[in-house]
């Protein structure tokens, strides 16, 4: 997917705009947080529907034409992918709701965020169980290799979580952009096989998000 350069500068600016404008922190080893944590409930009981994100994404990035209420828009509106964002946070985020703060959104971002890897996981796991995938050893490595980028965006996201609640922006930075590389370590190991890569669709949707979450992110730091 490849977006290390297109987030460098963005990365690079949030680091700066964090040592700037927030008195660093002492780094404490943060609480994970349970597997059960909770997603918050679509407001209008809508699923999580990765595909449905996947093709509006691909529809353009002007969200004009989208249904979605003006509170939605301005949070994503300059977001780097809108379409993503909008669909993403529109089940859950009412006009003028308390939630859109900064740091609920991103802690909301997170959360959805964690759930798309979690599907991602679901899904090589159950490739991996099907006995005709280990006729194929190269196609085996790979999907071990994406159960365990998934497995590292879901501790990822747990840390986050604590970050975000505890003020550590740098943690916070840090666990945001790991989480692009994890993305592309999983679909560099099929490109590196010249195999076609069964997760490239949830991976897409996953690595629009997580971009997303680095621009929250950014907000969260600039609002402090």
């Amino acid at each position: 997917m490849g977006p290390r350069n297109f987030n460098f500068v963005l990365l690079i600016s949030i680091s700066c705009l964090f040592f700037s404008s927030v008195n660093a922190k002492a780094a404490t080893s943060p609480t994970a947080v349970p597997n059960s944590s909770p997603t918050p409930s679509p407001s209008q009981g809508a699923g999580y529907d990765s595909s449905r994100y996947f093709i509006s994404s691909e529809q353009g990035q002007n969200i004009n034409d989208m249904n979605a209420n003006p509170t939605v828009k301005s949070l994503c509106s300059e977001k780097d992918h809108p379409r993503v964002c909008v669909d993403t946070l529109m089940p859950y985020i009412e006009e003028g709701d308390s939630k859109s703060k900064p740091a609920a959104i991103l802690q909301l971002a997170v959360k959805l965020t964690y759930d798309q890897a979690r599907e991602g996981q679901a899904l090589a796991e159950k490739l991996l169980a099907d006995p005709s995938v280990h006729t194929s050893p190269k196609l085996t490595a790979c999907l071990l290799t994406c159960v365990k980028s998934y497995k590292a965006i879901l501790i990822s996201n747990r840390v986050t979580l604590d970050a975000v609640a505890a003020d550590d922006f740098f943690t916070m930075n840090k666990e945001l952009s790991a989480n692009v590389n994890y993305i592309d370590i999983c679909e560099d190991a099929f490109m590196a096989e010249g195999i076609k890569s069964p997760l490239t669709r949830i991976n897409e949707v996953l690595g629009k998000m997580v971009v997303n979450n680095l621009g929250f992110g950014m907000d969260l730091v600039q609002g402090n």
